[in-house]
């Protein structure tokens, strides 16, 4: 098999004799610091998904321990659960343990009628 690969700042192009592949450089994933040297972002591969509902830093440390802690498995396999933790439901979106994107935050019906 013969691999050709071409370097340029705008994109990276493979060829091999079975196919060809093309995978467009993007800069904003490889940020630079001020002297132009790739910058280090901490591992974040990219993921800038922040959560939708406002929570103090308590509340959501607390929502986060609940999840982590008290999901069942049939729960751990869906991408987006509903589930009831103190006075509140919270609809989350679940990328796997530890990393989970709270959508929203409604009262219980009733808690506070």
């Amino acid at each position: 098999m013969i691999v050709i690969s071409i370097n340029t700042a705008a994109r990276l192009i493979k060829i091999d004799t079975c196919f060809a592949t093309f995978n467009e450089w993007k800069e904003e994933k490889h940020p630079r610091d001020g002297e132009g040297k790739f910058a280090s972002t901490g591992g974040n591969s990219g993921k800038s998904e922040k959560p939708v509902a406002s929570l103090s830093k308590e509340e959501y440390g607390q929502i986060m321990h609940e999840l982590n802690n008290n999901l069942t498995k049939e729960q751990r396999k869906k991408k987006i659960i509903k589930k009831a933790i103190g006075n509140h439901y919270y609809t989350v979106k679940n990328n796997g343990f530890n990393e989970y994107i709270i959508i929203e935050k409604e009262d219980i019906d009733g808690i506070y009628d």
